[in-house]
């Protein structure tokens, strides 16, 4: 898992100079990848035996009364 990591980031590196990009590191352990993009929210989920590619991905959008994309 941490060559996923290295190598993720590598490929990633060249936005971390765009400016309203962030790319977060942190020690818990997920058990989905989560992405916003402007007023969407992506999760994929990592199941048990199923690469995260094959799993499907969920996508929240922001709306007036609704609380779960807020940052």
């Amino acid at each position: 898992m941490a060559a996923k990591t290295r190598n993720a980031l590598r490929l990633f590196r060249s936005l971390m100079s765009i400016e309203h990009i962030e790319i977060r590191i942190h020690g818990a352990i997920l058990y989905n990848s989560i992405y916003r993009v402007d007023d969407r929210l992506f999760v994929n989920q990592h199941l048990y035996g199923i690469p995260a590619a094959q799993s499907r991905v969920f996508c929240y959008r922001d709306t007036e009364v609704g609380e779960i994309t807020a940052p």
